[in-house]
């Protein structure tokens, strides 16, 4: 059986232990800044909305200088470096416009980071094993989504619910990701030679990934914040205590399904395993919408989990199998901000129709959206892409 490459396998870990500093801070973030500094939640959303923005539109840039300068690593540790330096910094902040500095500092980082990483997995893996890769470092970066909130759990009764310390101490998952892929991933210089990245070469994307990237966005549209799956299991009776746990058994379900989901998207090919994400999505949106008790709750949000599983990282495979070496952090970086943006419209689309018509009709758009998305997969995506 063939292996993964050493630089996939610490890759991995380094996002586990990036992401556990991540989610040590996300679920206590909204009671910080409205409990602990008193700031609204009309700031908490445009802190959170700025942050996100621009880490959408870093994307694309830290992709291009990766190619350009055909160094991903140096650029991957910068992004990771800053995010390390300004999550503990939160702990210190004691005005909005502080939290709002360090948060976007630290989404700026993931930007910078995100697209040079995912091009350094694929440079680093056999083609026939790109599913397998990309299954294993989302497996493990959303292992680290689990492990952040416990850790979290077991340690604010002892700092006795001390955010700021709680803060203050994500600096030694970050510090430890931060030294390992500094000493620890080497990096792939191709024996080719040197190609910049041109406007022309971008152009020249296969038309089978301008395809892809322009179903993505079709699917994105109907893909709004998660947070109103949350709403919606309240609505149909899940108590407020229990929403955390539903979320952790998204992780759990997201962890086990990626790396599985990868493995047989390099057997049965990365279109038919997305186009079964997108019907298992449709069915989960479709089932919340018409749900009416928290039974089915637990069901749907656990098909959610596998949808991401058996996606999130064969699209990234998808477009290490279509993109040229030279230009294949740009196309990550198009990727990643496309379906970034896209987050905005869908959720004020999801809300709006929400408000006005009810969130059964809302839930029922994005289902249909997603499967107008899997039928634009089999009819446009030539077969030949699909196996």
């Amino acid at each position: 059986m063939k292996r993964l490459s050493k630089n996939v396998i610490v890759l991995g870990f380094v996002s586990l232990l990036n992401d556990i500093a991540s989610e040590m801070i996300y679920p206590l973030l909204p009671i910080f800044i409205t409990k602990v500094l008193g700031l609204s939640a009309l700031t908490l959303g445009g802190i959170e909305g700025v942050a996100e923005s621009s880490a959408s539109l870093l994307k694309i840039l830290g992709g291009y200088l990766s190619d350009r300068f055909r160094r991903r690593k140096i650029i991957a540790l910068i992004g990771y470096s800053i995010s390390a330096i300004s999550k503990p910094l939160l702990g210190l902040a004691e005005t909005g416009s502080s939290v709002m500095f360090l948060r976007l500092i630290d989404k700026a980082g993931k930007g910078i980071r995100t697209s040079p990483r995912d091009a350094l997995i694929a440079d680093s893996t056999e083609p026939s094993l790109y599913g397998k890769a990309f299954g294993f470092h989302r497996s493990m970066d959303t292992l680290g989504a689990i492990l952040g909130p416990a850790i979290a759990f077991v340690l604010l009764p002892k700092i006795n619910f001390n955010y700021r310390t709680l803060f203050i101490l994500t600096a030694i998952p970050g510090a430890f990701a931060v030294m390992i892929l500094a000493f620890h991933v080497r990096e792939v210089i191709s024996l080719k030679p040197a190609e910049k990245p041109t406007w022309k070469s971008i152009k020249g994307l296969p038309r089978t990934l301008k395809l892809f990237l322009v179903i993505t966005l079709i699917f994105s549209l109907g893909n709004s914040s998660n947070t109103f799956l949350l709403l919606r299991a309240q609505e149909i009776g899940a108590p407020s205590a229990i929403l955390p746990l539903l979320w952790v058994f998204v992780n759990v379900c997201y962890t086990f399904s990626a790396y599985y989901g990868g493995v047989l998207s390099d057997r049965l090919g990365r279109i038919n395993m997305i186009f079964i994400g997108f019907l298992i999505y449709s069915l989960t949106y479709a089932g919340l919408a018409f749900a009416e008790n928290t039974s089915y709750a637990w069901l749907l949000f656990g098909l959610y989990g596998i949808y991401l599983g058996i996606t999130d990282g064969v699209e990234r495979a998808f477009i290490a199998d279509m993109t040229p070496e030279h230009i294949r952090g740009t196309a990550y970086g198009i990727y990643h901000t496309l379906t970034g943006i896209a987050l905005l419209p869908a959720s004020l689309l999801t809300g709006f129709l929400w408000d006005k018509y009810g969130s059964p009709l809302a839930l029922s758009i994005c289902a249909g959206l997603s499967l107008i998305s899997a039928g634009l997969l089999l009819t446009l995506i030539p077969s030949k892409s699909k196996a």
